[in-house]
């Protein structure tokens, strides 16, 4: 307490009032949640590093803090779950700006060949050719390939987002008017494509029939012998009213 005097009178005292500390709410506790309540969800958190997820009560009413360590391979765990890679690569693709422009017409965002087939290749009846094609997309985008073939069988092999390998078996012969020939063509996700073009060469052609000369006299159930000298004696046979044929003829066939 203290007394203020003025003027020689006492004046009534005045107790004086100290500054009481404001005060501070108490930070909110956050109970842990239930098992059965806990939802996985994707984060963004860098690699190799400590990331809080939420403070939990403890005992007594101490609080602490849940960490959750992230590592490459927990990660790529965590996230396979929840993402689909390959959906979101090609939605990516789709609307990239550059993917725009080529929609439109420019080539240079188009898909190429790094390697391909050499334009002919030899070999012979029921033999194998391996072919392999590697292609580039310039965004680094996934690619599709597809393979064809003229004769023969052509089968796929292996195939990854860039390259394809395809075996193909030769016919024993080839036919009239046919050729051995083969497309490799590979596509992007705006259906963008380029195809190289190749042949192989050697397989022999298959025997067939022509028409050639007729006999003087038409006959059946005649005999037909080769000679040395590549000519074919026909002897015997009948007629068409059963009549016996007693002649030979000698044509070149």
């Amino acid at each position: 307490m203290r007394a203020q005097v003025k003027r020689g009178l006492a004046k009534r005292a005045i107790p004086s009032r100290e500054a009481e500390p404001e005060a501070r709410p108490e930070p909110p506790v956050v109970s842990a949640p239930s098992p059965q309540a806990i939802r996985a969800a994707p984060l963004a958190m860098p690699i190799a590093s400590a990331v809080p997820v939420a403070e939990v009560s403890g005992i007594g009413g101490s609080r602490g803090r849940a960490w959750l360590p992230a590592s490459v391979g927990g990660l790529l765990v965590f996230l396979s779950g929840c993402i689909d890679f390959d959906k979101e690569l090609g939605e990516f693709c789709l609307r990239a700006p550059a993917r725009e422009v080529s929609a439109a017409g420019d080539e240079s965002m188009a898909p190429y060949f790094r390697e391909a087939p050499e334009s002919s290749s030899y070999v012979e009846g029921t033999g194998q050719l391996s072919f392999q094609v590697t292609a580039e997309d310039p965004l680094g985008c996934g690619l599709r390939f597809s393979w064809s073939a003229s004769v023969g069988t052509l089968s796929l092999v292996q195939e990854t987002a860039t390259t394809s390998q395809a075996r193909w078996t030769a016919p024993a012969c080839l036919g009239p008017g046919e050729t051995a020939s083969f497309t490799a063509t590979v596509s992007d996700v705006l259906d963008q494509s380029v195809t190289t073009r190749f042949s192989a060469v050697g397989i022999p052609d298959c025997p067939s029939w022509s028409p050639t000369c007729s006999l003087d006299e038409l006959r059946e159930g005649h005999t037909a012998t080769l000679l040395t000298s590549g000519k074919v004696l026909v002897a015997g046979g009948e007629l068409s009213n059963a009549e016996n044929v007693s002649t030979a003829e000698v044509y070149t066939p």
